[in-house]
């Protein structure tokens, strides 16, 4: 069994390595778009596992969510488990390819979710919020070139979609030859036919951040339109 950043354990053991890389802020979220809630998972022992806060956040958006108060890896699902104060299982989420986790079982289109928390974002993004009118600027506003994310499918790519480049971009973006998009976990990617990309991630609805693991200067991106 394998859990985050590749640190390996067997059933009834986890190093806690594998605690500490996995304690933080979490999004939970309905899989087909909704608000959901923030969680902090702690590295704290408590009744049933190890701490958790900021579930009473989540009375609203996930119900399922709203008494938990404890959280500790289920080795058998290669998951992690969520309980109640007296211990009584609510959610269970299992570790994707991706390093984020589904409930399971669920209804497809149903399950929530479990990112990592970005920013002030409450929901996972979907196409539909995306699409429009864009601008990459410098922090501090210079703006470098405006690019629309087009409801267009990308030919042959599922999940992808179209985007263009305004004429007056600049010259470093354009050599980029960026056409597609597509939603990757909480991140948006921008990626040309020859392999180049710009991944970005969200600090609230409508305003991204060029990802930290990408080289170069900062680089925001805000939806205008």
């Amino acid at each position: 069994m394998v859990l985050c950043a590749g640190a390996t354990v067997s059933a009834g053991a986890v190093d806690e390595a594998v605690y500490r890389a996995t304690a933080g802020r979490w999004l939970i979220a309905p899989e087909g778009g909704g608000k959901g809630c923030v969680i902090t998972l702690s590295t704290e022992t408590t009744i049933g596992g190890r701490r958790l806060d900021g579930a009473a956040g989540c009375k609203g958006a996930v119900p399922a969510m709203a008494e938990a108060a404890s959280w500790d890896f289920d080795n058998e699902k290669s998951g992690i488990v969520f309980r109640d104060a007296l211990r009584k299982r609510l959610l269970e989420v299992v570790e994707q390819e991706t390093a984020t986790y589904r409930q399971e079982p669920a209804d497809p289109g149903k399950a929530l979710v479990m990112f990592p928390a970005r920013g002030s974002m409450d929901r996972v993004p979907s196409p539909g919020d995306l699409f429009g009118e864009w601008q990459m600027r410098r922090p501090g506003g210079t703006v470098l070139c405006t690019v629309s994310l087009l409801e267009r499918t990308a030919p042959g790519d599922q999940g992808s979609y179209t985007l263009t480049l305004a004429r007056e971009c600049d010259a470093g973006l354009v050599r980029l030859k960026l056409s597609t998009w597509r939603i990757e976990g909480m991140d948006l990617m921008f990626y040309s036919f020859e392999g180049d990309s710009l991944a970005f991630t969200p600090r609230a609805p409508g305003a991204y951040a060029k990802s930290e693991k990408e080289s170069g200067k900062p680089l925001d991106l805000i939806k205008t339109k």
